[in-house]
């Protein structure tokens, strides 16, 4: 939020502090001879510009950077508290919603928009000079179909469905979520198809990443898919399948 504030300061010819500690809205004021409530005017003419009218976002993540980049000049404009919860709101531990209420947001980050919230996120880490985001997936706690005595995560039969429909809505928006890799880990078992859990239990999402035809020698280099081997010629993954 810094960057992006600091950012379009300077490409709208505001002076700005050196250091990180004197860049207040008071410092920015005195450097560009305006009063603070004028230049507190101006920092909110080109947030709305810049970041509330950037529509690649949506408009809950955009109301949100709105109140992290007013946090970072004046820290009580922005009200007791409300950036720190902004942050947890971000990473799923807020426990009251209503403590974002003051900042326009009203519902928790989950399974309906949390997609939409990723691909805001890549898009926001694109324009701060961030090159994007690579986002690692494990998914072979799905396969496990008994709780382990550690107490871990268990997904129930319809979770891991659940879960199969995600990356199938992920595979389906590639053409939308620009800045970003996603890494799918999975185990063998995965392809296995008498694995009750496997790929074959939700044909929606192996129909869209299934290798059906492919030459067992030779890799195709125009294939969206890629086959990985172990490194002596033996291959990590079953014969009938692919690599995600």
């Amino acid at each position: 939020a810094c960057t992006f504030l600091r950012s379009n300061l300077l490409g709208s010819h505001y002076l700005l502090p050196e250091g990180r500690d004197d860049f207040t809205l008071e410092r920015l004021a005195e450097l560009n001879g305006l009063d603070p409530a004028e230049m507190q005017r101006n920092v909110n003419k080109v947030l709305r510009g810049r970041l509330f009218r950037d529509y690649a976002m949506t408009q809950e993540f955009r109301i949100a950077m709105m109140r992290l980049c007013e946090a970072q000049i004046e820290p009580r404009n922005a009200g007791p508290g409300l950036a720190e919860a902004v942050e947890e709101w971000l990473r799923g531990e807020l426990k009251l919603i209503a403590a974002l209420k003051s900042a326009l947001i009203f519902q928790r980050v989950g399974r309906h928009n949390g997609r939409h919230m990723i691909a805001s996120l890549t898009h926001w880490l694109h324009v701060t000079g961030k090159a994007g985001l690579v986002l690692s997936l494990d998914i072979s706690r799905l396969l496990e179909s008994r709780r382990m005595p550690d107490g871990s995560f268990y997904y129930s039969g319809a979770a891991v469905l659940d879960g199969y429909e995600v990356l199938r809505q992920f595979v389906d928006s590639t053409d939308e979520l620009h800045f970003c890799l996603i890494l799918v880990l999975a185990p063998s078992a995965f392809l296995d198809e008498y694995e009750r859990r496997g790929l074959r239990s939700y044909d929606a999402l192996r129909l869209r990443i299934w290798d059906e035809v492919r030459d067992r020698q030779r890799p195709n280099p125009l294939s969206s898919l890629i086959r990985l081997s172990a490194g002596n010629g033996s291959p990590v993954l079953p014969d009938p399948g692919g690599a995600i």
